[in-house]
């Protein structure tokens, strides 16, 4: 059997104009020819319209009109418009499986392109399933001894890779290195490739070792059949500084990101997402060996270098704000670290806004990761200063809204539940909303010469979603979702009954004279129906708390756990609360691991649960 290859790019639609119409075919080499060009956003008008020519030609069950498609898809996808792309995509399948049956070369490759768009998305149950049904067409076409069918089995076991699922990650990576070895031997890209991936996987699973000598090997193989400047060689090399870095080796770390930032800077500049992803790694390392003046440097570097190369609302602006900032507090420099936590804050409400629609779960999870390590960062500065200082306490109310609200699971449980009734109808209100906020939410997260390249004008974007939103403000769901809130903890005191009140447990670290080099936890309370600032209840131990107090619980019978716990995890924390019915708490440290519904009042004979209303945030 011939071999075959698999490539991410348009099918060519050179049709001969001695059998089809002339104008179906001019459109066609347009799109063709922007879509090499790079120029996707005309490739996009020419693809939108061959598609119709093609339907109005060939009819809309012809396989001449799945491929139309499947360009458009394509290119949707280059333009950022995931939702039309994924669309799109199913609707080629749809065509091309009542037309020729799903057991050919062309289905297969329009479930890899699907597939593709999902594992992009990090959507990687559907990715699985597409891929897994690709490998077993490419299978029976091309056999298992194909490059195609290793590519299949390659895909799977990156996407396992991601979940984390390690066991099924290295036997689909190994298959797939194995088939590439029959057929192409050693010495080939693709192969080195596999070997990377093989390596992450191995890596994940701890086993150093043989990690490091298959990304050498994967290593040595691209630098001469791709070339040290290739994003693959450099992303292979990065993660190799990684893997000595988690077995406490950060020389060799560091002198492997060296490497790396000297072959990036002469080809991509110091003004490069690459070359700024190196320099934030080396910082970090300078952190672990001891050297704040290098790790300051670099990460001051890194966070004014995005900010010039990136849209002012990107995450990754926000992350190397707070890489900025854990190096000031390990400087104690307080000061300057609460204006950079300042910084990052006040972009977190937009980016929630106007980016979280463009985003996976996984990523808008890593932003609430950022978040969370601010907000704790927050905390340990200013935890001593809380009693005294009323500034202080707003601000840490604040910050918790902002975490509260910022949470994935209710944002993602609200979208999915909004999904489920709506992106049913083609053209529904928030199909609309969806694919406009989508959209502009990539566009933010393009560089700013990227986006000075686009055709359409983001203001314009904009304004479709905020049209949009409007329309859905009546949906109690979506207002609930998607609104603007303002974080701001007088405003919030205004939503609390009477019979409710906010605790908010704080954990942080501090070096003070009383608490030198400890943990403590902290509690702010906020009353419903009263006009009081947020009541802070002092300090608490939280060495005895952490090392003491969670390794008895951990260790007692799940129904002793209520009962022999109640004094040291809630009644000390000087808790009055008897005119209240409902409580919203938010916990953090040990207080993530503890049943607080559970605990049991002796006094009273109830637990909390019995006696609150209790809703953990």
């Amino acid at each position: 059997m011939a071999k075959m290859k698999r490539y991410p790019i348009l099918f060519l639609l050179f049709i001969s104009t001695t059998v089809f119409s002339q104008n179906y075919d001019d459109l066609s080499l347009k799109v063709q020819s922007f879509f090499s060009q790079g120029n996707f956003g005309a490739a996009m008008v020419f693809a939108e319209q061959a598609a119709v020519q093609a339907e109005k030609e060939f009819g809309n069950a012809d396989t001449m009109y799945a491929k139309a498609l499947n360009n458009l898809a394509m290119i949707y996808q280059r333009r950022l418009r995931y939702l039309d792309a994924e669309r799109t995509f199913l609707k080629t399948l749809k065509i091309k499986e009542k037309a020729a049956g799903a057991v050919n070369f062309s289905y297969a490759t329009t479930l890899v392109n699907l597939a593709d768009l999902y594992k992009f998305r990090k959507n990687y149950v559907k990715a699985i399933e597409y891929y897994q049904l690709a490998a077993n067409i490419d299978k029976q076409v091309t056999g298992e001894n194909s490059e195609m069918y290793a590519s299949d089995l390659a895909n799977i076991g990156r996407v396992y890779y991601f979940l984390e699922e390690v066991p099924k990650a290295i036997n689909y990576l190994t298959k797939s290195l194995e088939i590439r070895e029959k057929i192409t031997g050693k010495d080939n890209a693709q192969y080195a490739i596999n070997q990377v991936y093989l390596a992450d996987v191995i890596a994940l699973a701890g086993d150093f070792g043989k990690a490091d000598s298959f990304y050498k090997s994967g290593l040595r193989i691209l630098s001469y059949k791709v070339g040290t400047v290739h994003p693959i060689f450099l992303g292979a090399l990065k993660q190799l500084s990684v893997l000595y870095r988690d077995k406490g080796e950060i020389k060799i770390a560091d002198s492997l990101i060296f490497n790396g930032l000297s072959i990036i800077e002469p080809r991509y500049t110091r003004k490069s997402t690459l070359f700024f992803d190196f320099l934030s790694d080396l910082s970090e390392l300078k952190v672990l060996q001891g050297d704040l003046i290098k790790a300051e440097e670099y990460a001051v570097e890194v966070y004014q270098g995005r900010k010039e190369l990136l849209d002012s609302l990107h995450p990754d602006i926000n992350r190397a704000a707070l890489q900025v900032a854990k190096i000031f507090f390990k400087q104690d420099r307080f000061e300057e670290a609460s204006i950079m936590l300042a910084e990052f804050f006040g972009r977190c409400l937009d980016i929630r806004q106007l980016i979280y629609p463009a985003l996976s779960i996984s990523d808008i999870q890593l932003v609430e990761k950022d978040v969370q390590q601010a907000f704790d960062l927050y905390n340990s500065i200013y935890l001593t200063q809380m009693e005294s200082n009323d500034e202080v306490r707003h601000l840490a109310f604040n910050n918790y809204l902002i975490l509260s609200m910022m949470n994935p699971g209710k944002y993602w449980y609200s979208k999915m539940k909004l999904d489920g009734q709506y992106l049913t109808e083609e053209e529904s209100d928030y199909v609309f909303w969806l694919r406009h906020a989508e959209y502009y939410g990539n566009l933010r997260l393009l560089s700013k010469k990227e986006l000075a390249t686009w055709m359409e004008n983001i203001d314009t974007v904009y304004s479709a979603v905020s049209s949009s939103s409007q329309k859905l403000a009546s949906d109690s769901l979506f207002a609930n979702t998607y609104t603007r809130f303002s974080f701001e903890w007088q405003e919030y005191l205004k939503t609390l009954k009477p019979d409710e009140a906010t605790v908010v447990i704080i954990r942080g670290e501090v070096n003070t004279e009383k608490y030198p080099g400890e943990v403590v936890y902290a509690v702010l309370v906020l009353r419903g129906g009263e006009s009081k600032d947020p009541e802070f209840l002092g300090l608490y131990d939280g060495n005895k708390l952490e090392e003491e107090v969670m390794k008895e619980y951990k260790k007692a019978e799940f129904s002793e756990k209520g009962k022999k716990f109640y004094k040291e995890l809630w009644r000390d924390l000087n808790l009055d609360l008897k005119d209240k019915k409902k409580l919203y708490v938010k916990r953090s440290g040990i207080y993530l691991e503890v049943a607080i519904e559970l605990l049991f009042d002796a006094e009273s004979g109830k637990t909390l649960g019995e006696i609150y209303q209790i809703v953990s945030e």
